[in-house]
């Protein structure tokens, strides 16, 4: 059974649909409700580490004292290539955890967003079956800068990063599948 480890990081924010997708494919997950249960420092027996969305900003760790711990585990799960997805805040979080850069956008994107799917992302293993889905979207802040090594595989319609990889088993996106 593949165990996957899995960040949470506000009530508002769960899994919801993705819990029964990834139970109905076998995974077991181990949820981590990072307001108030000890972020890990690595992700111990497990083979793969999810980072969910929240309406935190990545960068204010002196309001959200867990982002410092979670950047680390991002940081050392990639290291050992170890798969790994940021959704929506876990894409933001794994940005500077990995060397690039984060702004507040100009506006926020909000609701329901088709993916704009690059060359690089209409062949990737991830993403590359969403063609012209719709997903969606809430985040108000973006990649400026990707980190070293990332590869941009889709945008939304005013240009913003939607899904990036960074080497052959991390994956980031801003979005997710309706009812997931």
């Amino acid at each position: 059974m593949v165990r996957v480890l899995v960040i949470v990081h506000q009530p508002e924010c769960p899994l919801g649909r993705l819990e029964t997708v990834w139970t109905d494919l076998g995974c077991s997950l181990d949820i981590i409700e990072a307001w108030h249960q000890p972020v890990p420092e690595s992700i111990g027996d497990a083979d793969a580490l999810v980072v969910m969305g929240g309406v935190q900003n990545c960068l204010d760790d002196h309001i959200w004292r867990w982002l410092p711990a979670v950047r680390r585990l991002i940081r050392s799960t990639v290291s050992r290539e170890t798969p790994f997805l940021g959704v929506c805040l876990g894409l933001q979080l794994a940005t500077v955890a990995l060397g690039g850069r984060v702004h507040r956008s100009d506006h926020v994107t909000l609701g329901m967003t088709p993916v704009g799917l690059l060359d690089s992302g209409c062949t990737d293993p991830l993403v590359g079956d969403l063609g012209q889905s719709e997903v969606i979207h809430f985040n108000g802040d973006i990649a400026v800068r990707l980190p070293p090594g990332a590869e941009l595989l889709a945008v939304d319609p005013t240009g913003q990063p939607q899904a990036i990889r960074f080497g052959s088993r991390a994956w980031l996106g801003c979005s997710v599948p309706p009812g997931g």
